[in-house]
């Protein structure tokens, strides 16, 4: 066990999917890119960065594309907070796999993934010592929904349904 907790505390990293045009919170994401829609007065975004740094994220790279001065100019380099950020930014049009596959020379060996848009209260070494255990390249966590797109057996992703479309 003293491997893994180890391991555990290597992963400093959390790369964010900030790109999408959040079409379907229009007209609120007209001239504010979804991550930075407010929520009890600060961006959302904050509030996930936040999450991830009270256990020891320190480093964030937010993968950007519309209207990612505004993300840039709020955040900067994360100083103010004590969080070290830096950005890839591209065109609106890239999918998430370009926007990932052109950021990857950003990347630590060992990083978290995460959507912008998704705040779930999770415990990092509790996913982490899963993740070791049962010694998989990636680990997911889902959330189960009635009309989701993964499929699990015993905690193991057996499908991944990409038929699901999305604009954002």
């Amino acid at each position: 066990m003293a491997m893994a907790t180890e391991q555990i505390t290597r992963i400093k990293q959390a790369v964010i999917l900030c790109g999408g045009l959040g079409t379907r919170l229009m007209p609120y994401t007209k001239n504010t890119p979804k991550p930075m829609i407010k929520c009890n007065g600060k961006p959302f975004l904050f509030y996930l960065l936040q999450q991830l740094h009270s256990q020891g994220i320190v480093r964030f790279v937010l993968l950007t594309g519309y209207l990612s001065e505004k993300i840039i100019n709020y955040f900067g380099d994360g100083s103010k907070w004590g969080w070290d950020i830096s950005y890839s930014d591209g065109p609106v049009n890239w999918d998430t796999g370009r926007r990932i596959w052109e950021a990857q020379s950003k990347f630590d060996a060992r990083f978290m993934l995460l959507y912008s848009d998704n705040f779930v209260p999770f415990l990092l070494n509790k996913i982490l010592a899963v993740h070791y255990k049962n010694q998989k390249s990636l680990t997911f966590m889902v959330t189960p929904r009635h009309q989701g797109n993964v499929a699990l057996k015993s905690n193991i992703v057996k499908k991944y349904d990409n038929s699901r479309c999305s604009d954002d």
